[in-house]
């Protein structure tokens, strides 16, 4: 069974409500140039000043560009709710009305509230504004191909998200993907090997960036037509390593170690996804294959049974059914 590649920067297409943090110390010019390349807001929230780029960055840090994985935590604790956001950005627009960031937050915000048209408008605005910051190019590019299933579009704004700023992880990530998703596996290979290349490059060493990837690399290697089971073994170790909650990861690396035939460790590499809250259909299915043929069929049973409880009538269930009946 296969799951699928996924885009570092879709994050930003999602909104929580959180209340705003306090300033972080300004750290080196290094250590803020490599959370920017690597997209990584949170990170740049916890490293920047008081100025529009730190305003921007603490308010994707608290929820409204950020992962939700990582805010809900804040979120539980918000005070202001939307409300707080709304005030956030209206203070922050009539502060900065001519700064890109102070643009692009309000953007992610309409575009979260489902106002499609005028977060675009604003997107296009905040790249006027600052036309070296590439998150909102690259983020009109996501737009074009998740909702408006136009590629040339969607290429076109990715690659102005590169001309933007070359050294934008992301916009490697989410062309890789594009191209993926065209059958173009040849190409999204060099543009998830580029986005690795410059994250090491610029001494990424831990992150959600950095472990999203890793695991698009892998992903690649271990789905490819002659799969190539130990350089994606050692990608999805990284993208674990990098970041543990890589939910996707852990049934990938399954994947390939049962291909090796090192069925315990697959079984352990299931269990330990599954403890972090990875569990679909496909990973319990995968884990009842890896129980049988490592001899454990009472586990597998009962593997095989929770993958059709999550899928009745669905693919997965189906196959799940199907090893039931033959064990």
């Amino acid at each position: 069974m296969q799951t699928t590649i996924r885009m570092i920067s879709s994050a930003l297409l999602f909104a929580a409500a959180s209340q705003i943090v306090a300033t972080a110390e300004v750290p080196s010019a290094h250590k803020l140039e490599a959370t920017v390349i690597a997209g990584d807001w949170k990170a740049l929230a916890e490293n920047s000043s008081g100025d529009a780029v730190g305003h921007f960055s603490r308010a994707a840090a608290n929820g409204v560009m950020g992962n939700y994985r990582i805010m809900k935590d804040e979120f539980k604790q918000s005070r202001g709710g939307e409300a707080a956001i709304e005030e956030f950005c209206a203070r922050l627009l009539k502060e900065a009305p001519k700064n890109g960031y102070a643009r692009f937050v309000e953007g992610v915000r309409l575009y979260d509230k489902g106002e499609t048209e005028k977060a675009i408008a604003t997107y296009k605005k905040a790249t006027e504004l600052n036309p070296k910051f590439a998150a909102p190019f690259l983020q009109i590019g996501l737009h074009y191909g998740q909702k408006a299933n136009n590629r040339t579009e969607q290429m076109a704004w990715i690659d102005k998200a590169i001309v933007a700023d070359a050294r934008f992880c992301p916009a490697y990530v989410s062309k890789g993907v594009a191209y993926c998703e065209t059958g173009r596996r040849d190409l999204a290979l060099d543009q998830f090997k580029k986005a690795v290349e410059l994250l090491d490059t610029a001494n990424v060493s831990t992150g959600q960036p950095l472990g999203q990837a890793y695991y698009n690399l892998g992903w690649m290697f271990i789905n490819q037509a002659s799969p190539d089971n130990d350089k994606g073994i050692a990608m999805m170790r990284k993208a674990i390593a990098a970041d543990p909650w890589t939910l996707e990861a852990y049934n990938e690396l399954g994947i390939a170690l049962k291909r090796k035939g090192q069925f315990a460790e697959a079984v352990a590499t299931y269990k330990e996804g599954m403890g972090k809250g990875a569990g679909d259909a496909t990973m319990y299915f995968n884990l009842g294959v890896a129980e049988y043929r490592n001899g454990n069929s009472a586990a597998a049973k009962t593997a095989f049974e929770k993958a059709i409880s999550l899928d009745q009538g669905g693919s997965v269930g189906g196959q799940a059914r199907q090893w039931l009946g033959r064990m």
